[in-house]
């Protein structure tokens, strides 16, 4: 009882704290600015002017919403899984997603307090019928793959490449603008098309096992954040910027515009690409996962970053979180789920531009 009203206590703690970062994200960017001009006086000139440049008032904001914003997502998914006692049960995913949370709030007291919920967690017993029922679940079988479903993976990634070569000869702004609509249409109809089969039967596994899954989508979404965020610093210490330009590029279209393309057309598109698509031509699973996160971190580096290094480091996040995508399908065969965890991932980003814009 006190280890459950303790994980209670943690989670609402998480969620009080996420709120006052948003509710007070302006105070909050002061200070830091304040402890970090301080912190930058005691190194060189030239250190002094790269860490200035990295972390500006805006880059501090936006780490600020981003932390509150996956702070309140995690806390109320273990808050939930606290209050229905489902810690035996959901055991990875109450962990991941802790290990998260301490990655993510990095000091103060709701990393305190996430450490010991992971130690909590980790000591409580597994239920082992429940992970039966969720491995027999999970695994659906592989279908059979024809030379014509082969030939429309290949027209469908010459379609999609095309978008880095045709946009090149587009002077006109109005121009672009039907092009790119047109292109955002084209290669989703493809996509439901070409994966008609798989997407129908997948479905309907997942309606029917919607509690198990969603479940799996939450503990490897957690995992995939804590991992991002590792990344990310390991990027950052290699010479990588803060931000990505593709997400700087991104942060500079209309609101009305991403939403839609990163909630909707990036986990059906991407994922039907780099894991339907690739997993019908290499059947050996350690080469597939590997690949297919390569491809997914390249292909959103090369055409927005300038040099192979900086194409290379700024790729990491993004290989991260192909690895992720591609693992769950290779254990599920069921590409909505990693469809789900794309689908999460980036509408807590949209989440976060939104909320950016407004403090």
């Amino acid at each position: 009882m006190k280890k459950k009203l303790y994980l209670i206590s943690y989670a609402i703690v998480q969620i009080v704290v996420s709120i006052y970062m948003i509710i007070f994200t302006d105070n909050l960017v002061t200070k830091q600015m304040e402890t970090m001009e301080d912190t930058f006086k005691m190194f060189p000139a030239e250190i002094q002017t790269m860490m200035t440049e990295m972390y500006s008032v805006e880059t501090i904001r936006s780490s600020f919403v981003i932390t509150a914003v996956a702070g309140i997502v995690l806390g109320l998914i273990l808050l939930w899984i606290f209050l229905k006692d489902k810690v035996s049960r959901s055991k990875g995913l109450a962990l991941g997603l802790s290990i998260a949370s301490v990655l993510l709030f990095g000091s103060g007291i709701v990393a305190v307090m996430a450490i010991v919920g992971v130690i909590l967690i980790a000591m409580t017993p597994k239920d082992v019928t429940v992970k039966k029922e969720k491995k027999e679940m999970q695994k659906l079988r592989v279908l059979k793959v024809t030379k014509k479903d082969l030939l429309w993976v290949i027209v469908l990634v010459l379609a999609y490449c095309s978008q880095f070569f045709v946009v090149d000869f587009i002077n006109s702004v109005t121009l672009a603008i039907i092009f790119d609509v047109c292109y955002n249409v084209l290669i989703f109809a493809l996509v439901i098309y070409i994966f008609n089969k798989r997407l129908k039967r997948d479905f309907s596994a997942f309606k029917n096992n919607i509690g198990g899954y969603v479940g799996f989508i939450f503990k490897w979404w957690g995992i995939m954040l804590g991992l991002s965020l590792i990344a990310g610093i390991i990027r950052m210490i290699f010479g990588g910027a803060i931000e990505t330009a593709n997400q700087n590029a991104l942060n500079n279209m209309p609101l009305w515009y991403v939403g839609p393309l990163a909630i909707a057309w990036a986990p059906v598109v991407e994922e039907g690409i780099f894991r339907g698509g690739l997993r019908r031509f290499i059947k050996n699973d350690k080469v597939f996962i590997i690949l297919s996160a390569v491809l997914f971190g390249l292909l959103h580096t090369i055409g927005t970053e300038v040099g192979l290094y900086n194409i290379l480091i700024q790729s990491l996040q993004y290989v991260v979180m192909g690895f992720v995508m591609a693992y769950t399908y290779v254990k599920t065969n069921n590409i909505f789920v990693n469809m789900g965890i794309h689908c999460l991932q980036n509408t807590i980003g949209v989440l976060v531009m939104i909320l950016t814009s407004f403090v």
